[in-house]
């Protein structure tokens, strides 16, 4: 029996693939047995055993001397054997020219085919595939092996039920784009993300209270600060200027100014002086009660490398800080003295360099890239209507000092598991509107009970985590999260769930990348974030679990 799927997801790239973008093409990343298989695999895993994922695409770089398209052990071993992947492999696009044109891991295309054959990549993204011709007349390939690639891309779309005369998904109407039932869900979607970073019991802010209020920045107006990357076009864009203004269009005058230029000098025009619209910006926020200050990136400065107009190292960021004069246009509008809400857009971590301490920033979000109603959601939350309730899923340093080179891919001082510096704002963390407890925990096998009680004023929604610590020599340093939840807190109840854990999240990584059982305690540590001096712990022995 053949079941049909809507698409075909791609799982990428694989692996051991962070940057430097710029280098790509022919970087070798170095990676020891045990950070590949504790930290840059198991990802991939999930996605195979978790997901079904259809299909995998390799990376531009090398492995450990190995360009990752025709990696052997990546490929060959782990990926069709140990793991048992039944899907097809595609190259990332011209990767496979990367493997004898930069990398000299080959000396012609079409050995490079060949290679990419019969290590078990399906299909060429790219230019090179009529050079499978020369690869079988010179008996570097067989017509067997291609056919068993092409058996492999066929049954994709036999899944996706191309040749189907009773696929379902055929009937789907065309009106069924942009219905309300899917604009709610991106909305939804863009709530529950966006990330209290701070709040000086500034907000949620009073709607009957506001009279006027300034947004300000390079990003509050941006339809690219919504997208982000490979986007499609929404049949609408509420940006965070928009959507304020909708939700204060009755009572509070919203004004908007640009202020300066995502990352140059001049806003507009380079015929004027250099930071030409940041007296418009002060203006605005000496006439307002509140000042919206939106900066931070879009897909001109973060993105991959090839993307247009990425200005930066390919698309790699060169430091943590806010771009061009962004700092200075916060700096500007806090000397006015009125209060500041800034909004974060990104894909990764920023650093505010110690302005996220003035007094005058009251609160902070970080929004990511929220999508076609990322305005309307940013209004819901700055009035309440819903709650923030998104964790980091990075960790925000304070700036790049003390981090390793970026083409060092040890892990060994790396992610909040390793890391012994002090960080800006730890992975996992997020604030509410409500002030949730973790009361009571209890272990029974190893089904983990939780009561959770929200002692505020709002209801909101919560995210139990679950750390581990094990006294091994092969464990992370610090702790490592092994479960979450996202549970429902209305305000003033308390609420049970019970979190089921898996015995493998016990295990940690040799140096020969075995995943092992070592140690004999596991301390369990549950918070609503990292753990901290006040966090429940449950301890549980390993000879229990095992």
């Amino acid at each position: 029996m053949v079941f049909i799927i809507r698409l075909a997801a791609c799982a990428k790239h694989f692996a051991v693939h962070s940057g430097p973008e710029a280098g790509r093409h022919y970087f070798d990343a170095v990676v020891n047995p045990k950070d590949l298989n504790e930290f840059y695999l198991p990802q991939f895993k999930a996605a195979i055993e978790e997901a079904d994922v259809e299909s995998f695409m390799g990376a531009y770089n090398a492995i450990n001397g190995q360009p990752a398209c025709v990696n052997e052990e990546l490929i060959a071993k782990t990926l069709l054997g140990k793991w048992g992947f039944e899907g097809h492999v595609v190259s990332d696009y011209a990767a496979l020219e990367d493997v004898h044109e930069n990398h000299h891991y080959t000396q012609t295309a079409a050995e490079t085919m060949a290679l990419a054959m019969k290590i078990g990549t399906n299909l060429c993204a790219g230019k090179i595939s009529d050079a499978l011709f020369e690869a079988v007349g010179k008996g570097l390939v067989t017509e067997t092996e291609i056919t068993a690639s092409v058996v492999k891309l066929y049954t994709t779309r036999v899944r996706l039920g191309m040749f189907a005369e009773d696929n379902d998904y055929d009937t789907i109407p065309y009106e069924v784009n942009a219905s309300a039932e899917h604009e709610m869900l991106s909305l939804k979607a863009a709530e529950k993300s966006m990330v209290l970073l701070k709040n000086d019991n500034f907000l949620p802010l009073s709607q009957s209270e506001i009279k006027s209020v300034a947004v300000i920045g390079p990003t509050a107006r941006n339809i690219g600060a919504l997208e982000g990357n490979y986007a499609g076009t929404a049949n609408h864009y509420e940006t965070f200027v928009s959507g304020i203004q909708q939700a204060l269009s009755n009572q509070a005058r919203v004004t908007y100014a640009l202020g300066c230029h995502l990352y140059a000098d001049h806003a507009e025009s380079s015929l004027s002086r250099a930071n030409e619209r940041e007296s418009e910006a002060i203006i605005a926020a000496e006439h307002a009660d509140i000042a919206v200050l939106c900066v931070g990136l879009d897909p001109t400065i973060e993105g991959e490398q090839g993307d247009a107009g990425n200005v930066y190292g390919s698309g790699d960021k060169p430091s943590l800080s806010l771009p061009g004069q962004q700092k200075r246009l916060i700096e500007k509008v806090l000397e006015t003295g009125k209060p500041v809400i800034l909004v974060l857009t990104s894909g990764s971590a920023l650093s505010l360099e110690g302005l996220e301490k003035h007094p005058g920033v009251k609160a902070i979000i970080q929004a990511w890239y929220p999508g076609a109603h990322g305005g309307t959601a940013l209004a819901n939350i700055l009035l309440g209507k819903v709650s923030p309730s998104g964790k980091l899923p990075v960790t925000f340093y304070k700036d790049t000092q003390g981090l390793p080179d970026f083409s060092d891919y040890s892990m060994a001082e790396r992610t909040y598991q390793n890391t012994q510096l002090e960080v800006l704002y730890p992975f996992g963390y997020g604030l509410t509107y409500g002030h949730a407890e973790i009361k009571t925990l209890q272990l029974d096998d190893l089904t983990l009970s939780v009561t959770a009680e929200n002692k505020g004023d709002y209801d909101i929604e919560e995210v139990i985590q679950v750390y581990v610590k094990i006294n091994s020599e092969f464990a992370p340093k610090n702790h490592k999260l092994i479960a979450f939840k996202r549970i429902a807190l209305p305000k003033n109840e308390t609420v049970t769930v019970k979190i089921e854990l898996k015995p493998d999240t016990f295990k940690v990584v040799n140096a020969k990348g075995e995943w092992v059982v070592d140690g004999s305690i596991a301390k369990l540590l549950v918070d609503f974030g990292q753990p901290h001096a006040e966090t429940l712990v449950e301890e549980v022995s390993l000879n229990q679990i095992f």
